[in-house]
C-alpha cells in the first residue's frame, strides 16, 4: 500500500477534509470550519491529510507542544477503515514526533466506542486512570466526559495535570486567572 501524508497548508486544503472531519464527529466534539481554518496559523497546531495511493484516507489534528503531541481530531474514509490505514498514520506520529503522545477517546460505551480504545492499545496507548472533561468548544456547544490515553507506560500525576493545563490553554482557549 503507498501511503502519503501532507501538511494542511491552505483554506482549498482544508475543504477537502470538511466533510470528513464534519460526519466523523459530533457536534460538541468538533470546532466550527472557522475556527478550524485558524489553527493553520497557530504556532502549535498542525493538521495533516493522508492519501492512499491518491486518494484521500483521512487525516489528523495534532498540536505539537514543548514536551508531548497531542491528538486533537483523527479521521479515516469509512471506506477505507479497517485496512491499516489508521495504523500506518498514528505509527508515522509515533515514529516521526518521538515525544509522548496524547489523546482523548470517549469512554467504552458501546461496540464502537471499545473497537476505537483496542485500535490505541493496539498502537501503545494507555488509558489513564482519571475523571477528564473536553471543554466546549464555544459558548453554545458543551463540555464532553472523555478519556485521555498516552503511549507512555508510567506518567505522573503532576505531568498529566501540566499537560491538561496546556491543553485547556492552548486547544480549548479556556482563561484563567
Amino acid at each position: 500500500m503507498c501511503f502519503k501524508i501532507e501538511r494542511v497548508l491552505t483554506a482549498e486544503s482544508l475543504q477537502q477534509i470538511w466533510a470528513l472531519y464534519e460526519s466523523s464527529f459530533p457536534v460538541d466534539e468538533r470546532r466550527a470550519y472557522d475556527q478550524l481554518l485558524l489553527l493553520l496559523t497557530n504556532k502549535y497546531a498542525k493538521i495533516y491529510k493522508f492519501y492512499r495511493a491518491s486518494e484521500l484516507a483521512g487525516f489528523v489534528v495534532i498540536w505539537e507542544f514543548e514536551s508531548f503531541l497531542f491528538i486533537e481530531h483523527f479521521a479515516v474514509m469509512p471506506k477505507m477503515q479497517n485496512q491499516g490505514i489508521g495504523k500506518n498514520a498514528v505509527s508515522h506520529l509515533i515514529a516521526n514526533f518521538q515525544m509522548p503522545i496524547l489523546l482523548e477517546v470517549e469512554p467504552p460505551f458501546d461496540a464502537q466506542s471499545e473497537r476505537r480504545i483496542k485500535f490505541y492499545e493496539g498502537l501503545g496507548f494507555r488509558m489513564l486512570n482519571l475523571e477528564y472533561m473536553q471543554p466546549a468548544y464555544a459558548n453554545n456547544k458543551s463540555e464532553v466526559r472523555m478519556k485521555l490515553m498516552a503511549n507512555v507506560d508510567r506518567i505522573s500525576n503532576l505531568t498529566v495535570n501540566e499537560w491538561m493545563f496546556q491543553l485547556k490553554r492552548e486547544v480549548y482557549n479556556c482563561q484563567y486567572e
